[in-house]
């Protein structure tokens, strides 16, 4: 098969030829690293729509984009309080204006038209704290659907499986619902301990204590109990270093194997000591009560929400106010410069005037010594500055 037919072929005219590694030929670590993926890719991208139109974007004609920090209304859009998420991360400090829009609009299930949606940050702007409160925000909606299932667990569908051990004997195991793995977070990285360290770090105790986080609600301190703690605390290898298990490493099959041997409930044979989920039962609320708590909550933050809504409509009445009056005081700025002109104009012409009047007065006086002091010869020669007379009367004028 040629170059040609093994390219990728999508959103362009253009190909892009995949060129396959034998078993013999020499690959560095990177490319031993991603050889595997890239193989994959390039056998499966035609099946996932969203891989293609990914892979190819940049090859696209014509492109819409949005410039989020230009684009105003845009930015007002997704700043509105019915795009913030339900549920946040336990801490003192907010998100900055740019990382609670990413957060907004990674979180929207209806708005956002891409499936596949990105966030470019440079190292130490942000991106765990936008992770942390995506996470909240999807234990919240995960909330939301387990209640709708309801506590039986009748929409888990169950699937066996055939045991070695004997024929009539099979172990079964639920399937989890597309409405509940959605929610599923899964961290990769070509940075195998940036991955880690967040993994590890997320669990921590001591960032969740009331004074970094303005409740006692995930203080381990004050609770024995909060979120599979104890599990938390195995996986760490410490005790009461965890509040919750929020995640877990993954990066190796030994991480793999402590999670799936805590991650379990007990059995009868089990020792009387095993972590195992079973431990949250004795400090934990029913399912009823639980349920109920968090409706109660939920109204709690959508009242907020309304008020933050009238708060933001008194504030944008207020700028809209400001806005007209400095337009009004722009536009009577214009007006006075428009007045002190015309009042330099009328001083102007009143100077004019007062010099025309003098020339008046003075042809005024000529006139009546004409009148007065000559014949009408004289007064015609004097008036044609003609002969003796006309030519000393102007001299006189003259003087």
């Amino acid at each position: 098969m040629s170059d040609q037919k093994e390219g990728l072929v999508g959103a362009s005219e253009f190909t892009f030829a995949c060129k396959g590694v034998k078993e013999y030929d020499d690959i560095d670590e990177v490319g031993g690293f991603y050889l595997s993926d890239i193989e994959y890719v390039h056998k499966n991208y035609y099946k996932n729509k969203q891989v293609l139109k990914y892979v190819t974007a940049l090859l696209q004609n014509k492109r819409t984009k949005t410039m989020i920090d230009s684009d105003m209304g845009a930015l007002n859009n997704w700043l509105e309080s019915d795009k913030y998420p339900l549920a946040k991360y336990p801490s003192i400090y907010s998100p900055t204006l740019m990382q609670q829009v990413a957060i907004n609009i990674a979180v929207s299930e209806k708005e956002r038209t891409e499936k596949i949606f990105s966030v470019n940050g440079p190292p130490g702007t942000g991106k765990t704290t936008l992770l942390k409160e995506i996470i909240a925000s999807n234990v919240e909606k995960l909330a939301e659907v387990l209640i709708e299932y309801g506590v039986d667990g009748g929409k888990f569908h169950i699937c066996r499986i055939d045991s070695a051990s004997g024929p009539s004997y099979t172990e079964k195991y639920y399937e989890i619902p597309e409405d509940i793995a959605k929610y599923g977070i899964l961290v990769v990285s070509n940075n195998n301990t940036a991955v880690e360290n967040i993994t590890l770090d997320l669990p921590k105790a001591d960032s969740m204590i009331k004074d970094n986080t303005w409740t006692e609600l995930f203080d381990r301190t004050e609770h024995k109990e909060i979120y599979f703690s104890s599990v938390a605390d195995n996986l760490l290898g410490e005790e009461n270093v965890a509040w919750g298990l929020i995640s877990a490493r993954m990066g190796k099959k030994s991480y793999i194997s402590d999670t799936l041997k805590v991650c379990v409930f007990a059995k009868k044979n089990d020792k009387s000591d095993k972590v195992t989920l079973d431990m949250v039962k004795d400090d934990s609320v029913s399912w009823d009560e639980a349920v109920t708590n968090f409706n109660h909550v939920k109204r709690k933050v959508l009242f907020i929400r309304k008020d933050i809504e009238k708060d933001k409509q008194i504030l944008c009445s207020m700028y809209k106010s400001q806005e007209n009056l400095i337009k009004q005081q722009s536009a009577l700025d214009k007006l006075n410069m428009e007045k002190i002109i015309t009042e330099q104009k009328l001083v102007k012409e009143q100077e004019l005037l007062t010099s025309n009047e003098k020339d008046t007065l003075s042809c005024e006086e000529e006139i009546k010594y004409i009148i007065q002091h000559s014949s009408f010869i004289k007064k015609v020669l004097i008036f044609l500055g003609l002969g003796t007379i006309g030519k000393k009367s102007s001299i006189r004028k003259i003087k």
